[in-house]
């Protein structure tokens, strides 16, 4: 047998059925798993053959002979949040648990790029594609997103969101209005009347249903809240956390939408000789691992990003659409209480 490798860099089946002595044809059989019968001895020879050269099966190629597909397309709103790497990383393993991989985009909060993005991954025949995450502009009335959304599922790709969105798509993801429920009555029972809320965009769904369910639970209490934008940044939390104190210095409560939200309100508070919860209290919505470092320790929601990430990556790989009629799961969020909610009475 001749035991020259290759000269280029990536071993052909060409390579491994000369390295073999045996037909190409025979190679690709035995190397692609066919019912094709060979001998025993024929077999061990060409897998040791490829073993040897650092043959690897072109999947891409045999995927569009045979129309598999074992690949699902993830758009991230952005790659340096602690939110989006924890989703990236329970996608991931779910898919490779199942024989999946999973290619990871970044829309960098931008809605035209997830629009490319979006046709990008149909170029690369992706079996699915995972919206991980809620989009902003929300009061647009631009059609092009969902429009190319529908071609993709007509072409037989299934489609999930991570998050709502303004047009209709599978979603699997916490009930955001419960979110804002659940934090409004924490801080309620608390006896918190004025509260500052700082969201990272103020267009899109999720943060809609949060602020709705958060402001009608202190309503009704007789309490007022005011809220700001922060674009997902710790300066802009900062500048928010000021104007906030400036237009109503009776504020007893921040609720921060993030990681990076809240680290801009704590420092603001601290530069001030402020400490939480003693003279204001904290609570964040998404229970991170960067979350978990910080110091003071806050209160958190889950907004149980394992359990719908894991729901999304079955469904797209389920055969969802032979199975239209799930739209989506809801997940219930939790709070986590981990004391940086004062109570005043």
């Amino acid at each position: 047998m001749n035991r020259t490798k290759p000269a280029g860099n990536t071993p052909t089946v060409v390579d491994v059925a000369k390295h073999a002595q045996v037909s190409v044809a025979t190679a690709a059989r035995i190397l692609s798993n066919s019912s094709y019968r060979v001998s025993q001895e024929l077999a061990e020879r060409v897998m040791a053959a490829a073993t040897e050269l650092g043959y690897v099966p072109n999947l891409a190629a045999r995927n569009l002979r045979t129309g598999a597909r074992t690949s699902i397309g993830v758009i991230m709103g952005s790659m340096i949040s602690p939110y989006f790497g924890e989703i990236a990383e329970v996608i991931t393993e779910e898919a490779s648990m199942s024989g999946w991989v999973a290619l990871i985009s970044n829309a960098q909060r931008d809605p035209s790029l997830e629009i490319e993005l979006c046709r990008r991954l149909w170029a690369q025949r992706v079996g699915g594609l995972v919206l991980a995450w809620g989009g902003v502009d929300l009061r647009t009335e631009d059609t092009t997103l969902p429009e190319l959304l529908k071609r993709m599922q007509e072409a037989g790709i299934s489609i999930a969101s991570l998050a709502p969105r303004s047009f209709e798509v599978p979603t699997f993801s916490v009930d955001n209005e419960a979110v804002g429920v659940l934090i409004g009555q924490e801080l309620v029972q608390a006896s918190h009347r004025d509260v500052g809320l700082i969201f990272g965009t103020l267009n899109s769904v999720a943060t809609d249903l949060r602020v709705r369910g958060l402001t009608r639970i202190l309503a009704a209490a007789g309490g007022q809240c005011r809220v700001f934008k922060a674009d997902y940044s710790s300066d802009e939390a900062a500048a928010a956390t000021e104007a906030l104190l400036r237009m109503n210095p009776r504020l007893t409560a921040f609720v921060a939408d993030g990681d990076a939200v809240a680290a801009g309100v704590t420092r603001v508070l601290r530069l001030q000789d402020r400490s939480v919860p003693d003279d204001i209290s904290l609570i964040t919505i998404g229970d991170s691992h960067f979350a978990r470092g910080l110091s003071p320790q806050l209160s958190t929601v889950d907004l149980q990003l394992v359990d719908s990430g894991r729901a999304a990556v079955r469904y797209l790989m389920s055969g969802s659409l032979t199975n239209p009629g799930q739209e989506g799961m809801s997940f219930q969020p939790r709070l986590i209480d981990r004391g940086s909610i004062r109570r005043l009475a």
